[in-house]
């Protein structure tokens, strides 16, 4: 039993040296720092999102657009009873 103790711990320190020689051989197969992953919620910044938009487009139009006078509309000119079809030119 000793042999396959031996066995695996010879073998355990062959892949740590080939992970070393690796790595200072090549910086991609050295140790990586630590990531920090940031989980965020889709529905909680497209809500977010939308209240910003509400607030920025509620803002008075009176101050925002021009004043102006209203015009009073015109009619249109009657037409002439020479271009009335006959049966409009008996009333």
């Amino acid at each position: 039993m000793p042999a396959d103790r031996d066995a695996v711990a010879k073998a355990r320190l062959q892949v740590e040296t080939r992970k070393w020689v690796a790595s200072a051989r090549n910086p991609i197969f050295g140790e990586r720092p630590d990531v920090q992953v940031n989980v965020v919620n889709a529905g909680e910044l497209h809500l977010a999102a939308l209240r910003h938009r509400i607030v920025e487009s509620s803002r008075p139009l009176a101050g925002t657009l021009p004043t102006a006078e209203p015009k009073p509309l015109e009619l249109p000119k009657p037409w002439p009873a020479s271009e009335l079809a006959p049966e409009d030119n008996a009333a």
